[in-house]
């Protein structure tokens, strides 16, 4: 069996969350009672550690709501249904910060940065005392210090079951995608994968170009490089399960095992890289068929490692196909597949293969069939999806367990991705679960979808369009409103666009609606007759209002908290440029009001009306003020070359002209400190305290001590 330290992929058998309550309770007790914050500390093991003055190497989480919000609101002012490489940068520089502003309280002495990873709100950390400890888990930037610990491995004819040879003959096949598989490695020398032994993946990290005949793109061991290609098979059987489903997708073969399992701070590591590099490859999903033993959750687990990571993984794009585990739980499953923003996915038999047992789980399928759920598989209320995955043939290995049934999945994303890319995440998954043949689980009584990829391809019929600014800015929110040969509702997601689905042939008004918003036209009216219908686009009769925040010298003044008021209201904040903007407002009048502490707004407010055109240059001048001073020698000749420093609620530095005087200008009201400095020379006064209050503060001067 493999150490409880690490996630692994064989049978789920490792516990190491049994008692952890009453862990921390003891290692609480034994370092002389709670501090703040260490509920943040999520394994009784680092307690014990920190208690006995041990340094560890810890992975620290921190909390990525701010990026999540910042990226959200980016997203829908530029129309993207994911985080673009513009918006990941705006989300690293947040992720950065927020590391930052917790590290500043630990020294050299303290901790040491094992590795960072730039696209995740996690950093790996050698934190060398109990005191460290306390001092990180106060910061109110963490959320969650975890343990290094390690994922096992979960341990396939499927295809015709879930549809693939009808959609694959009709050109749905995953092509322009590709798959990250996080598992053991790939044996990309064998059949199921092309003429890689022409045409060899180079690794990853190079970037290179997917080779043609090759169906894998390129392969990385993020792990120790144990000497292979793949030193198990099980990377290769699910990498071959994947190339199965999607015959066009390239697969990335990303190696996260050692001989003992996945550790945390390897998979972070090959998160990240994935996340960087999607518009490298179109990497559309990620598989994971690993997990925690006998770690059952009965219901989602937001605190796990994993948790964080799988999310910003989504909101760039990016869906994780996540093996539920193999214990046989009927009301729970394992960590991770028990992420919230995780596609966990139970196992079901392809086919009729006899009575089997599982000796490792303790049960018997005595009679099997397609579409019936193994024993084996965890399963839950809030399972997402089930897939094939008793008995998988695929790259010349035959396996069974939740972690064939995950890359069933992995491939589905991949085919669904290529067949419909304007598509957000969320959207494949409702493509998948709303489609999927319904299958009951005589264990708990809970039906849940098996993937089905004909029905989620050929949909009857569907109709589906566009909202849209005059200037094309996607509006999203807009209730629309479906009636004539049937009914029904939806609103517009971040893109503008609604769908209905499995609606009839016949005609159809389209009614748009928001507020106080006008829609041109107001209602569509058109026929269903083929499939799939794209309406025309509508135009929501929305506006903007921007400005820019200056002060009188023409410098920008950002995080200035812009307010709206009157017929709508909205803040907006300035960014670096000084520039603010309320995007999608309807026709009215409108007050826009600047505040920030410390500054006057000239003017104070500004009343808009907007009427069928956008509003621009409603820009506000920061009234600021100057301290204006000299510095002279004894005998009242002026000193040129004094070093002046501005300290308080701003900081600057100044040297002082031929006439050995100073200025600091563009200040905002508050209280400042002026101190002179030079080599060798004293003055008098030492330093002066300074107020700045409506106006400039003059004669702050100086004079050198003889």
């Amino acid at each position: 069996m493999h150490s409880a330290r690490k996630y692994s992929l064989r049978p789920f058998f490792i516990v190491w969350f049994a008692g952890l309550f009453l862990h921390l309770l003891i290692a609480a007790a034994a370092s002389g009672g709670p501090f703040p914050g260490q509920e943040k500390v999520r394994h009784a093991e680092v307690m014990e550690k920190a208690v006995r003055g041990e340094p560890q190497d810890l992975i620290v989480v921190f909390d990525q709501s701010e990026a999540v919000q910042r990226a959200l609101s980016l997203r829908a002012f530029s129309g993207a249904d994911h985080d673009t490489p513009d918006i990941l940068r705006e989300k690293s520089r947040i992720f950065r910060n927020k590391k930052q502003e917790a590290l500043n309280v630990l020294t050299t002495d303290d901790a040491e940065m094992i590795e960072d990873y730039d696209h995740l709100p996690v950093i790996f950390l050698k934190v060398k005392s109990r005191k460290a400890l306390e001092r990180l888990a106060a910061q109110p930037e963490v959320v969650g210090i975890f343990e290094n610990r390690k994922y096992s491995l979960f341990l396939n004819e499927s295809l015709p079951l879930i549809g693939q040879p009808a959609v694959a003959a009709a050109g749905y096949t995953g092509a322009g995608t590709a798959v990250a598989v996080l598992d053991t490695g790939i044996d990309y020398t064998r059949a199921a994968f092309g003429d890689c032994n022409i045409f060899q993946p180079a690794d990853c990290l190079s970037l290179p170009p997917a080779p043609s005949g090759c169906r894998v793109a390129c392969v990385h061991d993020f792990a120790a490089d144990d000497g292979s290609l793949d030193n198990n098979g099980h990377g290769t059987n699910v990498s071959g399960i994947v190339a199965g489903v999607a015959p066009d997708t390239k697969i990335l073969g990303l190696d996260v095992f050692d001989g003992s399992g996945a550790s945390f701070s390897v998979i972070a590591k090959a998160i990240n890289w994935v996340i960087a590099n999607k518009a490298t490859y179109n990497i559309v999903d990620i598989n994971l068929s690993l997990g925690v033993q006998d770690a059952k959750h009965t219901s989602v687990c937001p605190g796990a490692f994993l948790s964080s990571l799988v999310t910003s993984a989504k909101d760039a794009g990016i869906l994780s196909a996540i093996a539920s585990g193999n214990d046989g739980y009927s009301n729970g499953i394992s960590d991770p597949a028990c992420v919230p923003d995780g596609v966990s996915v139970g196992a079901v038999y392809d086919a009729n293969v006899g009575g089997i047992s599982w000796p490792s789980v303790r049960c018997t399928d005595t009679v099997t069939a397609a579409d019936k759920v193994a024993c084996f598989s965890n399963s839950a209320s809030f399972l997402t999806i089930l897939a094939p995955g008793a008995m998988i043939n695929a790259a010349g290995i035959t396996a069974a367990g939740t972690s064939q049934a995950a890359p069933h999945i992995a491939g589905a994303i991949a085919v669904l991705k290529s067949a419909f890319p304007a598509e957000s995440a969320d959207e494949t998954v409702t493509r998948m679960t709303s489609t999927g043949k319904p299958v009951l689980d005589a264990r708990n009584n809970i039906t849940k979808p098996r993937i089905d990829l004909i029905a989620a391809i050929n949909v009857t019929f569907s109709l589906s369009g566009r909202v849209v600014s005059p200037r094309g800015v996607p509006v999203e929110g807009v209730t629309i409103t479906l009636s004539g040969a049937a009914t029904a509702t939806t609103v517009t997601d971040a893109n503008g666009a609604y769908n209905f689905v499995d609606i009839s042939s016949g005609s159809y008004d389209i009614t748009p609606s928001l507020a106080a918003i006008t829609f041109t036209p107001a209602v569509r009216t058109l026929s269903v007759t083929s499939s799939s219908v794209q309406v025309k686009r509508i135009t929501a009769n929305v506006y903007a209002v921007a400005g820019k925040v200056r002060t009188a010298s023409g410098r920008a003044v950002p995080d200035v908290m812009v307010t709206l008021g009157g017929d709508g209201s909205a803040i907006a904040m300035t960014d670096g440029k000084g520039k603010y903007v309320f995007p999608l407002l309807g026709n009215g009048t409108y007050t826009v009001m600047p505040s920030k502490t410390g500054y006057a707004f000239r003017p104070s407010a500004r009343s808009i009306t907007l009427n069928g055109a956008d509003k621009k240059g409603k820009g506000f001048t920061a009234i600021t003020h100057a301290i204006i001073g000299y510095v002279r020698n004894p005998s009242g000749a002026p000193m040129a070359g004094v070093t002046v420093t501005l300290s308080g609620d701003a900081a600057k530095t100044k040297k002082t002209d031929s006439n050995g005087r100073f200025l600091f200008g563009n200040l905002p009201d508050g209280a400042y400190a002026v101190t002179p400095s030079k080599a060798g020379k004293t003055f008098d006064p030492g330093s002066r305290a300074v107020t700045v209050s409506g106006e400039n503060v003059r004669r702050q001067n100086f004079r050198k001590i003889p």
